[in-house]
């Protein structure tokens, strides 16, 4: 999906918000504004702003007597760690919209506001897909392949002597945005932007331990079947670990709100998220293609998924690993991954 200020160039927002005001009235325009909010990665975030004001304006130029009076509305609670989204009953949400669209045109906001706004936008865009259980054919994955994935992905061995030089922050990155923030609070990062600012903001004096648990210790350490780690943090490491051995730009790991800003939404692509329906805060993790997100309940399960699907959709670099776990005889001579499963 292309950044915001080319879905909705600036010229465009400076016709709507001066030249044609009267724009705002119109439900095509704010079925525009709101679209490039959700679907859009945010280049740059002063013009961010700038959308969300004119956004919220329009939402104004409703017919008020169309939502409770405001007395009877409430901005919901929202926690900057819980990985629970904030429940929002149907029959509320074009009011809760509406308190959000008071708050930012009296000024002063907060970029919580912001980030809030935004996200409950977004919520009812999460029908745009379907969740499927993933379902691996028996006579793929047989044991043999099973222990060759061990070998790969196990504590002790490719995980193990992957140095992670290209994405050592990416892992970090990917396992505090999914593990301890909010969705809501990292959802308006600008395009290429960490999460090391806002860990610090929500977790204050204890921001340097939650991090430095992830960076004092090789991701591998995390994969030790006496740490217990959970199923979906095995998944992102895991994730990580293929895109050190495959280097393939196209196809990388979704988080939360990246899901449905993806590029190349042909490729099959690992993904992770609490924040999806039911909204019960459980993780849900695949990979995702097209409209469908294939959903697994274990690590091993979610990743060899993905990798029977990036296989078969040709996706570039990935055919090392996938030889290596199903039919290793086709790997080429000169392949490290070769003194692992041969």
């Amino acid at each position: 999906m292309p950044v915001l200020t080319a879905v909705l160039p600036p010229p465009f927002l400076i016709w709507v918000a001066a030249a044609d005001p009267n724009a705002l009235k119109t439900p095509e325009v704010r079925k525009k504004l709101v679209d490039a909010l959700i679907f859009s990665k945010i280049d740059s975030y002063a013009y961010f702003e700038d959308v969300c004001i004119n956004l919220a304006n329009a939402i104004l130029t409703d017919n008020q007597e169309t939502h409770r009076p405001l007395e009877l509305c409430a901005l919901p609670d929202f926690s900057e760690t819980s990985r629970i989204p904030v429940t929002i009953l149907p029959e509320l949400w074009n009011d809760v919209v509406y308190l959000f669209a008071k708050k930012i045109v009296e000024f002063p906001f907060d970029d919580k506001i912001l980030a809030q706004f935004t996200w409950i936008l977004g919520c009812n865009a999460w029908d745009t897909l379907s969740f499927t259980p993933a379902v691996a054919p028996t006579s793929v994955v047989d044991n043999l392949a099973r222990q060759r994935f061990t070998k790969l992905f196990g504590p002790e061995g490719f995980a193990k002597s992957c140095t992670y030089k290209s994405s050592g922050d990416f892992v970090v990155h990917s396992i505090l945005q999914a593990m301890h923030i909010s969705s809501w609070r990292v959802s308006t990062l600008v395009q290429g932007e960490n999460v090391y600012g806002p860990c610090a903001a929500v977790h204050g004096e204890v921001a340097n331990s939650v991090i430095r648990q992830y960076t004092d210790s090789a991701p591998s350490e995390l994969l030790v079947p006496r740490r217990n780690s959970p199923e979906s943090l095995k998944f992102i490491i895991m994730c990580v670990t293929i895109l050190e051995a495959s280097n393939e730009k196209k196809s990388r790991l979704l988080i939360d709100r990246g899901i449905l800003r993806r590029d190349h939404k042909d490729v099959p692509q690992p993904a992770f998220t609490n924040d999806a329906p039911p909204f019960d805060g459980k993780p849900r993790f695949g990979h995702v293609i097209n409209d469908t997100f294939f959903t697994a309940t274990t690590a091993e399960a979610g990743i060899l998924g993905y990798l029977q699907a990036a296989h078969e959709h040709g996706v570039q670099g990935i055919d090392g690993l996938f030889y290596a776990i199903f039919d290793p005889e086709q790997l080429p001579i000169s392949s490290l991954l070769r003194q692992y499963v041969v």
